[in-house]
């Protein structure tokens, strides 16, 4: 991942994706301004990637560990950390009906209830500016939206998921 960083500097500021301008949501973007040296480093807020870091990355989960016919990590850590890790643990704010927490993301513990298609395990999440994933080891599925517009990231990223399971559904039907 060598495009991945919490500071975008030199060469890689050019390749920076600009806001949408309308995106009623732009105080975002001064409030993590990724091209400013960050004032401390956060696990969960202020890091750049590009959609090719973030893929290898999530493929690599899907994978179960290996990436490039080379292991990264063991397939039992990779399981551990993608498994629902709080159950139905009270006082835990959960992330959406059939979804639960673990160690990456958001994961799905059951067939219904959730609001966009998927199988029992998936994963998503999205960055405050903008890109969302989602992805799904029983289907080997993985699906990324960058857009840099706050305000219409979920819908983005809840209109891509129907597509691509929609496209799914209908090619296994017609066998």
């Amino acid at each position: 991942m060598n495009d991945t960083t919490f500071h975008v500097q030199g060469d890689a500021v050019a390749r920076y994706a600009r806001p949408l301008p309308t995106d009623p949501d732009m105080w975002v973007f001064d409030w993590l301004n990724v091209t400013r040296a960050p004032k401390r480093f956060s696990g969960g807020a202020g890091m750049a990637s590009t959609t090719s870091d973030y893929f290898r990355l999530l493929q690599m989960l899907v994978n179960g560990g290996t990436l490039d016919g080379k292991r990264l990590l063991s397939s039992m850590t990779v399981r551990w950390a993608l498994a629902d890790q709080i159950g139905t643990m009270r006082g835990v704010a959960h992330p959406g009906d059939g979804y639960s927490w673990s160690l990456v993301n958001p994961v799905r513990v059951s067939a219904g209830g959730a609001p966009f298609q998927g199988n029992v395990g998936d994963l998503f999440w999205g960055g405050i500016t903008g890109p969302r994933y989602f992805v799904d080891p029983k289907e080997k599925l993985v699906g990324i939206v960058f857009v840099q517009g706050p305000s219409i990231r979920a819908a983005y990223h809840a209109e891509l998921r129907s597509m691509v399971y929609g496209a799914m559904i209908s090619s296994k039907d017609d066998k």
